[in-house]
């Protein structure tokens, strides 16, 4: 992201207001805010479409306290992502959208997402962001296809960071997030010793503690994450973390008011809750529905 010394002085201003209420830094709080941008556009040309996922679905979803994140992870409903042109042209429409909120955002450069030991998992775009015709600086988005699962996603009425407005969007579930970031931490990875993410403990951590979890949803979710990357077999119990996890929480659970946890604690919580999800039948049938329903969060 660029500089704020560049932006136009009153979007500064507001950006570094927001950044200050919510404790992180103006990069961070400029990076939500062309993120915001675009999902806006999403909303406008073909609502409820694209899904959010990832880092920025938990940094929307707490109200902008969790963990910094860089990418907009996204899925998009009703297509196959058959290749680049499609993922160009579906962009495009989102892009060329003018909602008349001062800002252009354009394609820069486009590829395959190819992950180790699961391949081609969706596509990398890279768009440039200007306001009022400045330019204000560059964001990755990382675009799959959503699954045909039954699990609904979310729709949650959050407030935008620069005006009184609120923004709708569609997002997976935190069961959702809670299996896949299980599937990153356990999963193998060639010479990674010791095995690295412990960031994605302290976020499923979090996400568990924020709604008590449907049981049979995690269920659900999980066997279908694992079924879909064919990395490893899903595990019924979590093994202990590497030593080398010791300060996961102080470094990374700051931003969710966990950094007095300590990682044995942390996965205590987890296993808990995966432990009895996992103990339910496979075919278990969880939160299906919902998909159409918004839930106002905070004061963001």
């Amino acid at each position: 992201m660029t500089e704020l010394s560049g932006a136009d002085h009153d979007l500064a201003a507001r950006i570094r207001t927001w950044a200050d209420a919510h404790g992180v830094d103006a990069g961070a709080a400029c990076l939500r805010a062309v993120h915001e941008r675009l999902l806006a556009r999403m909303d406008s040309t073909s609502p409820l479409r694209w899904i959010v996922r990832g880092g920025r679905a938990i940094d929307l979803r707490f109200g902008g306290r969790a963990r910094r994140t860089a990418d907009l992870d996204l899925s998009v409903a009703d297509t196959t992502l058959a290749g680049l042109t499609e993922v160009r042209q579906l962009l495009s429409e989102v892009c060329h959208a003018d909602i008349g909120d001062g800002w252009t955002i354009t394609i820069q450069r486009l590829r395959r997402s190819l992950v180790e030991g699961i391949g081609v998992v969706g596509y990398k775009a890279w768009l440039a962001a200007a306001y009022d015709a400045r330019p204000f600086g560059e964001v990755s988005l990382d675009v799959s296809r959503a699954h045909t699962s039954a699990i609904r996603p979310e729709v949650l009425s959050v407030p935008e960071m620069l005006t009184d407005a609120r923004l709708r969007v569609a997002m997976v579930r935190p069961e959702v997030q809670i299996a896949e970031k299980v599937h990153a931490f356990t999963r193998p990875y060639r010479g990674a010793r010791p095995r690295p993410r412990s960031y994605d403990l302290v976020d499923a951590v979090a996400l568990a503690l924020f709604r008590e979890p449907d049981l049979a949803t995690l269920r659900a979710a999980a066997q279908e994450t694992f079924d879909d990357r064919g990395t490893h077999a899903l595990p019924g119990t979590l093994a202990a973390a590497p030593a080398e996890w010791a300060t996961a929480f102080p470094v990374h659970g700051e931003p969710y008011g966990l950094a007095h946890m300590s990682t044995a604690q942390g996965l205590a919580i987890l296993s808990a809750v995966w432990e009895r999800a996992m103990r339910l039948p496979a075919g278990a049938h969880g939160i299906t529905g919902g998909g159409r329903r918004s839930r106002h969060y905070g004061a963001g």
